[in-house]
């Protein structure tokens, strides 16, 4: 399996090469433009030219000027089959090569965040065990408050000057237990 790395240094090479291909096009493409401004300049005096050269040599220069051209032509047309070529290949890799560049980068974003969800959240067991911690916490809560949970607490001074724990009494209760007192709120 590939790494991150592996994968940028492929997708990199790969738009390299996408690039490297297309500045060869734009090249061909410029040669091919200078191969037809100089034909066209050759053109233009051609005929001034030929005039003076059928004027010395007829044959020679007919013959001269007709290799000229010719040369050219295929130079031209090579360059521009060439060129064509680069760019139709070009044109046709290039999409798919962003795209599988695109979909890999999605796929390495959403392992990323699958990792990530599953390092940062809680598997099933720890949320299990804490739930019934939970439960058990309630219903410890449920017993104090039943048992005086909501009773007010002091520190108080006793007659002897000692602190003491201390809590807050209903005196208009009455019980019939001996040395007890209501507590306040029950």
């Amino acid at each position: 399996m590939m790494n991150e790395y592996s994968l940028a240094k492929t997708a990199a090479a790969v738009f390299e090469k996408t690039a490297e291909h297309q500045r060869e096009v734009e090249a061909v493409l410029t040669a091919l433009a200078s191969a037809i401004t100089q034909f066209k300049a050759r053109s233009e005096a051609l005929p001034a030219q030929v005039h003076r050269e059928v004027e010395r040599n007829l044959s020679e220069a007919a013959r001269k000027a007709a290799a000229e051209i010719a040369a050219s032509w295929n130079d031209a047309n090579t360059h521009a089959e060439k060129a064509t070529e680069a760019y139709k290949k070009a044109a046709i890799w290039a999409p798919w090569k962003i795209a599988a560049i695109a979909m890999l980068s999605t796929l390495f974003g959403i392992a990323g965040m699958v990792i990530v969800a599953r390092s940062t959240f809680p598997d099933a067991q720890a949320i299990a065990a804490l739930r019934i911690e939970e439960a058990n916490l309630r219903a410890q809560i449920q017993q104090l408050t039943a048992r005086g949970g909501y009773a007010t607490l002091a520190s108080c001074q006793d007659s002897n000057g000692r602190q003491r724990l201390c809590v807050q009494i209903d005196e208009s209760a009455k019980t019939s237990a001996k040395g007890y007192r209501i507590v306040k709120g029950y």
